[in-house]
């Protein structure tokens, strides 16, 4: 590496003194190729068009969300609190946003085993649930889309893959509550 950096460095002081000036030489430039997730690189349909495709919003009924929904506050959460839209279809919608699969989970009803082996510090933290387990396969429930960078951390994390669903919005809350809850009285 330092031998490369000296000859590059000879090869500039060369060209300074052949042009006689530094502004008047043509920096040669290094080319940086970035990998590209596959997933993340394709754009996203957009929320407010799925939304209209399934039939749950009009067209006039977006428009109007878009311009009286406060400033970073998400579409779908103001659609919800406004009545508009169903939490289950704004979940299918964002499901099919993330080319995940839906599904309707308990939030009480939350197998033992798995939350045993699920940290709570990792489910709070990603804002996840666990909802089945396979050979080297995890599932986990999430409420929104999650970056391919995040899942593939806590996979990472666990030592297995991991899939996830989108689940109503509030199931993995309330079941955020209850996995806490059961791990409290384990260690008690």
């Amino acid at each position: 590496g330092n031998f490369i950096n000296f000859l590059a460095n000879w090869r500039a002081i060369k060209q300074i003194i052949v042009q006689g000036n530094p502004h008047r030489v043509a920096w040669d430039k290094t080319t940086h190729d970035f990998p590209q997730l596959a997933e993340t690189s394709r754009a996203r349909k957009m929320l407010g068009k799925i939304l209209i495709e399934h039939g749950a919003l009009t067209q006039e009924q977006l428009e109007l969300a878009l311009t009286r929904k406060a400033r970073g506050l998400k579409l779908g959460s103001w659609l919800i609190h406004e009545n508009l839209i169903s939490s289950e279809a704004l979940a299918r919608a964002l499901a099919e946003q993330g080319a995940v699969n839906f599904a309707s989970i308990d939030a009480y009803g939350l197998s033992a085993s798995l939350i045993n082996a699920f940290p709570a510090k990792l489910a709070l933290h990603y804002a996840v649930l666990p909802i089945e387990s396979k050979e080297k396969k995890l599932i986990v429930a999430s409420e929104s889309i999650i970056d391919p960078i995040s899942l593939a951390a806590l996979g990472r994390k666990l030592g297995k893959q991991v899939e996830y669903v989108i689940a109503h919005i509030g199931q993995v809350t309330i079941g955020s509550v209850s996995y806490t809850h059961l791990r409290a009285h384990e260690t008690v």
